[in-house]
């Protein structure tokens, strides 16, 4: 294998361990040892820069660290499965696929670090994506993709998206709110009311998590003013005319609107 080869599959090594770290991380029972992992692959990273600059940057360098890497790797891997398989996360997930929210309450703040019961507002706000790919070349979705979206919404309940493709991303998703508009970063959102006493609503640092495969809620669509986004003055004319376009498809479909002035 040339040095280059050795390189390249070093630094993939590091980046499946700063994954495996960033995924450790979120548990309170491997946190304390994950943050010890990243002043681990800082010291080595430092160590291998100091190397290089001295000019004994070695082919038996790089595949000790290599190989330091992959033990780190494979224990950590070892580690989230042994979590994955103990009896606090079965539970979660058991909890999870009946929407349980007594029990989910009571588990979630044990297994993830950072968790604390939140107090449910009058309303919650989530931004309402009014970008995104489809046919016509434009960024910007249909008023009519937009309100078809919003109406099975109401009439399907909120769902979470599961971002990546491990099981930690996928396993048990949750639906991210605000108690805030101005957190939304967008110049449209779903805002909803009337949520369930029972609904564990959780605090992680700035958002509000709902750990449920379906969010049922009075839903209605905040927006704003202006925007100072110029793809809809490319594409639509102004953000004004666009919002007042999706503003009569959404109350075509029996959904309340709402606009205030611009809040991001």
């Amino acid at each position: 294998m040339s040095e280059g080869e050795r390189l390249i599959a070093f630094e993939a090594a590091m980046q499946e361990l700063a994954k495996l770290q960033t995924a450790a991380v979120r548990y309170r029972g491997l946190r304390p040892a994950a943050e010890g992992l990243l002043g681990e692959l800082l010291d080595l990273g430092r160590s291998l820069r100091q190397s290089a600059r001295r000019g004994v940057f070695s082919e038996d360098a790089v595949d000790q660290s290599a190989r330091q890497v992959r033990g780190l790797r494979d224990r950590w891997l070892a580690s989230l499965e042994e979590l994955r398989a103990s009896d606090l996360y079965r539970e979660a997930l058991s909890a999870y696929a009946a929407d349980d929210q007594t029990r989910l309450a009571g588990l979630l703040p044990q297994l993830f670090a950072d968790l604390e019961p939140a107090r449910i507002a009058p309303s919650l706000f989530q931004a309402l994506p009014l970008t995104g790919r489809h046919r016509g070349g434009s960024p910007v979705r249909p008023p009519e993709e937009v309100a078809e979206a919003v109406a099975l919404v109401r009439s399907d309940g909120l769902r979470p998206s599961a971002h990546g493709r491990d099981w930690w991303d996928r396993d048990l998703p949750a639906i991210v709110l605000a108690d805030d508009l101005a957190a939304v970063d967008a110049p449209a959102a779903l805002a909803l009311a009337g949520l369930p006493p029972s609904v564990a609503l959780l605090r992680a640092a700035d958002s509000l998590l709902v750990f449920t495969p379906r969010l049922a809620a009075d839903v209605s669509v905040v927006l704003a003013e202006t925007s100072d986004d110029s793809w809809y003055e490319a594409s639509e004319g102004s953000f004004e005319e666009y919002r007042d376009r999706l503003a009569a498809e959404l109350r075509r479909r029996g959904v309340a609107v709402a606009v205030r002035p611009a809040w991001s």
